[in-house]
């Protein structure tokens, strides 16, 4: 009832203008924008943050001297989505190939992330750690790593990884490797990534 009483004895304008008050004290807050190596988003991208990828990349995503700008964002999102690719390819037989290591952050974090060491898979890595960026020209960059033994050294002694120092499609198919539930390409060389398609 005095609800009713104050309606009818407060004017519509100031009727209107506490609507106006509420809906602006209730308003959604806009969620800050992330941006992920050129792919910016004001969505929730919790699931790259937190829970069990989260913890596994905070732990490798400094490997890269390159991410640490961003804090771990420039390649967080391209590790994600390789995860849940990767995941989703352990439904079938067989080991992980991966071309174009470098610091070895995605490496890393996907042989954590999906346990690799109890899998009984290996995970193979390809790079020619001559820190060029394709077999053509063989432009050498800063970007990239040159150290073998750097990747080498962040695996525990018994890890099931083979590091092959060559470069695609030259060394393909690998010897006594395979069957592969997964094929990576990331060298920044579409040709050669593309011939070796052809190979697998």
């Amino acid at each position: 009832m005095l609800k009713a009483i104050a309606k009818t004895v407060t004017p519509d304008w100031l009727r209107s203008y506490a609507s106006d008050l509420r809906a602006y004290v209730n308003r959604p807050k806009p969620r800050p924008v992330r941006t992920y190596q050129g792919v910016s988003t004001i969505h929730n991208m919790d699931s790259m943050h937190f829970g069990r990828f989260g913890s596994v990349y905070e732990r490798y995503w400094h490997l890269d001297p390159f991410n640490a700008e961003s804090r771990g964002d420039r390649t967080r999102m391209r590790v994600y989505n390789l995860c849940l690719l990767a995941e989703a390819a352990l439904r079938t037989p067989g080991d992980l190939f991966m071309a174009g290591v470098s610091w070895g952050v995605a490496q890393r974090v996907l042989y954590d992330y999906l346990d690799i060491g109890h899998t009984g898979r290996v995970l193979h890595m390809v790079d020619p750690f001559l820190r060029i960026d394709n077999a053509q020209t063989q432009n050498k960059l800063e970007k990239y790593n040159g150290d073998i033994d750097f990747v080498r050294r962040q695996y525990p002694t018994d890890a099931r990884i083979e590091i092959h120092r060559a470069l695609i499609p030259a060394c393909l198919p690998l010897s006594n490797a395979g069957p592969f539930a997964l094929a990576y390409f990331n060298t920044s060389d579409h040709h050669s990534e593309a011939v070796s398609l052809s190979i697998f």
